[in-house]
């Protein structure tokens, strides 16, 4: 399931702050004029905002998440581009 599925319902939208897996999409570098897309499954919640609510990535029990994992950054950044498209984030 993608967070397209919530938006379009096919599934239907989680209640805020309830964490759901998705399966997410990310841009890897390798190298200076390469990159490839690898789908990774994140854990990702509805946050409520001054202005709506947007999406939000959820860390595992992992503690050192973002050391090892290093798409993470990268699927927060695209997470962000997801929030601008569906208008959550102005």
């Amino acid at each position: 399931m993608t967070i397209d599925d919530f938006h379009c319902g096919k599934q239907p939208m989680p209640k805020l702050f309830r964490v759901v897996r998705v399966k997410f999409d990310s841009l890897v570098p390798n190298g200076p004029n390469d990159e490839y897309w690898v789908t990774t499954i994140r854990y990702v919640r509805r946050v409520r905002r001054a202005d709506g609510w947007r999406w939000q990535l959820v860390r595992t029990h992992h503690k050192g998440l973002d050391r090892w994992d290093p798409c993470l950054e990268l699927d927060r950044e695209g997470l962000n581009d997801i929030n601008h498209v569906y208008g959550l984030i102005k």
